[in-house]
């Protein structure tokens, strides 16, 4: 999102779900379904900065079903190009 400042300067305004951390899969499902889809809805924009801690990371490269499942997610919400 762009917003301009009072001096004439663009200012880009960026959101990332790291302002609401999920240390483990079930948490991701549930900040993405709760917080971001809600902030992706009123910013009105079609993407947003995603945030995995290391464990989840790990955990979705050792176990491909939940990384389809994610994927699933995120195109479910609107958050994934289809």
């Amino acid at each position: 999102m762009r917003l301009r400042h009072p001096d004439g300067s663009t200012i880009h305004l960026a959101y990332c779900t790291n302002v609401h951390p999920a240390e483990d899969l079930p948490g991701i499902h549930r900040q993405l379904s709760g917080i971001a889809a809600r902030v992706r809805t009123l910013l009105g924009v079609e993407r947003l900065g995603l945030w995995l801690s290391q464990h989840a990371a790990a955990d979705l490269l050792t176990r491909p079903g939940e990384l389809a499942g994610l994927r699933e997610r995120l195109t479910a919400l609107g958050m994934k190009e289809q």
